[in-house]
């Protein structure tokens, strides 16, 4: 809560704080006001809120110039804060060795805007594959409800850096997104990404070469794209994973990225 924020960083004050989330950055902006502390905020959300959500997702958005440096990981996101707010990527580090699974699977949130119910259409056009979803949400009982028996769900993953390297494909049709995580830690891995054209995917993925884009909640499209991927031959695969590894490795790694970070972290009077 404001309390501990608020003690922890008086009791031991940071060189700079840097927060993530609706919470933590309503807090964290105005206690480092307060205390002195150069502060840096990355806003990631990309859904539309509703309810008290979409109040504190607000709060969120308005309080942006509290911080020294307010970042985005998509220009839409980017939009939506008040004041100067420069696009920073999302990034990963590169593992040293590529997963050479095979499962198609699901990683996220259960939830309307993560599209995990098109995974059940999915699933059932494509009987003969077996389908996995890692995550939970508000949305877990009435998707296992309606789950065709090709679909296994997993839950909340403790640690997934045991699970990336058993997934060949990873399936992300979301209705509303920034840059996710999970597509990052796949590509590093060599898995390929079937996406929605939402948020900044479009520039992490492009169609063919290193994974593939759909319209929002187009089922055939999707039905399409991964037809593709199980069409592909071994060289196929391998080619495509090269190529998905290799976009990690330019643009969204930790070597690449950090340098960038550190000049927003000087900027904001660290």
């Amino acid at each position: 809560g404001a309390g501990g924020v608020w003690r922890a960083l008086r009791q031991a004050p940071p060189g700079l704080l840097h927060t993530h989330g609706y919470k933590a950055g309503i807090l964290g902006r105005c206690a480092a006001r307060l205390l002195g502390i150069p502060c840096v905020s990355t806003y990631h959300a990309g859904e539309t809120s509703r309810g008290r959500l979409a109040l504190y997702t607000a709060l969120d958005r308005y309080s942006a110039p509290l911080a020294g440096r307010a970042l985005a990981v998509s220009p839409r996101i980017a939009h939506g804060v008040l004041g100067p707010c420069p696009v920073m990527d999302n990034f990963v580090t590169l593992p040293a060795q590529v997963g050479s699974g095979g499962e198609i699977a699901f990683v996220g949130r259960l939830s309307h805007e993560k599209g995990a119910d098109l995974l059940i259409e999915l699933a059932t056009r494509f009987p003969v594959q077996t389908f996995h979803l890692y995550g939970d949400g508000p949305e877990r009982a009435a998707l296992s409800a309606r789950a065709p028996c090709n679909l296994h769900f997993h839950g909340a993953q403790a640690e997934m850096a045991e699970v990336w390297p058993r997934i060949g494909l990873l399936l992300m049709p979301s209705r509303q997104e920034g840059l996710p995580m999970a597509a990052l830690e796949a590509m590093a891995q060599g898995t390929p990404v079937i996406a929605s054209q939402v948020g900044a995917l479009p520039t992490l993925i492009t169609s063919g070469e290193n994974g593939w884009l759909t319209p929002v909640g187009d089922l055939d499209a999707l039905a399409a794209a991964l037809s593709s991927w199980l069409g592909l031959g071994v060289e196929g695969r391998r080619a495509l994973a090269a190529a998905a590894r290799a976009r990690i490795a330019a643009r969204y790694s930790s070597q690449t990225q950090i340098p960038r970070l550190l000049e927003h972290y000087r900027a904001a009077g660290w």
